[in-house]
């Protein structure tokens, strides 16, 4: 999945959603058209340590569906220590 998000001074920063399988996604009783496009989403994730902008998908917050928790944990040492309380944010672009 890739979603932009549109910064204070104009620029277009588009991101790289990483997630599990969409089957998965029905399996686990998530909607997989949780927004439509162009809709304002929330998501929070775990971003790329490469400063990439790439991140494991955590959360998904929209209109349709309100909160919606993907994935609590990431198997990998320090994860939580580089989660910001905003990942994308139109007023925080890298």
């Amino acid at each position: 999945m890739v979603v932009e998000s549109i910064c204070a001074d104009g620029r277009v920063e588009r991101w790289a959603i990483v997630t599990k399988a969409i089957r998965l996604w029905e399996r686990d009783g998530h909607d997989k058209d949780f927004a439509a496009i162009g809709e304002t989403i929330t998501i929070l994730g775990w971003p790329a340590r490469s400063g990439r902008e790439e991140m494991a998908l955590s959360a998904i917050t929209s209109e349709k569906v309100g909160f919606m928790e993907m994935r609590d944990v990431i198997n990998q040492r320090g994860s939580r220590d580089n989660l910001p309380e905003n990942t994308i944010s139109p007023n925080d672009c890298q």
